[in-house]
């Protein structure tokens, strides 16, 4: 993912890279924990892991896609590409 912020004068790019399996692995190592009550604990196994893990798939052959493009009045602008 990469974001990029122009205003007057700046114009800053920020490359975030978090592989997408890497993704994953924390969010199956935090799901794992046993700190949840019994609320939270519900909504989690509602989670449709095999879904999730599709879509993770799916957003790997997006790469590139602009995902917000934002420009105001003053002349920041806002893009977040994938």
């Amino acid at each position: 993912m990469k974001i990029m912020i122009k205003t007057q004068g700046l114009k800053c790019k920020v490359p975030i890279y978090i592989p997408m399996a890497f993704a994953k692995l924390a969010l199956k190592v935090y799901i794992k924990k046993e700190t949840f009550n019994k609320e939270i604990t519900k909504y989690i196994e509602a989670i449709d892991f095999d879904l999730l893990n599709q879509s993770f798939n799916i957003l790997k052959e997006y790469k590139g896609l602009k995902i917000v493009d934002v420009h105001s009045a003053d002349g920041t602008e806002v893009e977040v590409w994938l």
